[in-house]
C-alpha cells in the first residue's frame, strides 16, 4: 500500500508543477487585458513590484537602494510591465536567500532611453547558463521554486515593446540585469 501512497503523492506533486507552468503560460498569451496601452511611471511599478516581491520573500538581511533619476513616462500595459519588474527582482531576492545582501533598483535616461538597472549580490549565474537564462523552461532552481518562464517571458514582453534586457553576472558576486 505504501508504495502505491508515493506514487500517489508523485502524481500530485507532478501535476501541480504543471498547473503552475499552465497557469503562467496562459497569463501571458491570453489575448485579452485588463488594459490597454498607457502612460506608466516606471518608478511607481518598481515600488510595487518590490512590494509584492517583499510580501513573499525579502527578509531582514537584504538592503533595497533605490536611485532614481527623472526619466519619461513610458506606453505600455501596465500589468505587463509590472510583470517584468517583479520576476527580475524576484529572481535577485531569491538570489540572496538566507545571506546578507543588497538589491539595487537605479533608473537612468541614456541615449533618450529609459533604463531600469536592478542588481543584486546574489549566488550569480554561471557563465555557461547565462546564454540560457531566456529559454522556456530553463531553470537552474529547484523544482517547486520555478518553472523556468519567468526571464523567458520577461524578454517576450520587453521585446514587444521594442525594449532590450542584458545579463551581467559573477558567480558569488552578484548579477546585473539591464531593461532598455
Amino acid at each position: 500500500v505504501s508504495v502505491h501512497n508515493e506514487y500517489a503523492r508523485d502524481i500530485i506533486k507532478h501535476t501541480r508543477h504543471i498547473s503552475a507552468i499552465v497557469k503562467n503560460l496562459s497569463g501571458y498569451i491570453r489575448p485579452t487585458s485588463q488594459h490597454e496601452l498607457e502612460e506608466i511611471d516606471v518608478h511607481e511599478k518598481l515600488t510595487e513590484a518590490l512590494a509584492m516581491a517583499k510580501l513573499s520573500k525579502l527578509d531582514d538581511r537584504i538592503e533595497v537602494r533605490h536611485n532614481f533619476a527623472q526619466v519619461p513616462k513610458i506606453i505600455a500595459k501596465p500589468e505587463e510591465i509590472q510583470q517584468v519588474f517583479f520576476n527580475v527582482i524576484r529572481n535577485g531576492i531569491q538570489a540572496m536567500a538566507g545571506k546578507k545582501g543588497i538589491l539595487q533598483i537605479s533608473t537612468t535616461l541614456e541615449d533618450s532611453q529609459v533604463c531600469i538597472r536592478i542588481q543584486d549580490t546574489g549566488t550569480g549565474i554561471k557563465a555557461e547558463h547565462l546564454g540560457k537564462i531566456f529559454d522556456p523552461f530553463f531553470t537552474t532552481k529547484g523544482p517547486d521554486q520555478g518553472e523556468g518562464l519567468g526571464m523567458y517571458i520577461v524578454k517576450k514582453i520587453i521585446n514587444k515593446y521594442g525594449g532590450s534586457i542584458s545579463l551581467e553576472s559573477e558567480v558569488d558576486k552578484g548579477t546585473t540585469v539591464t531593461i532598455r
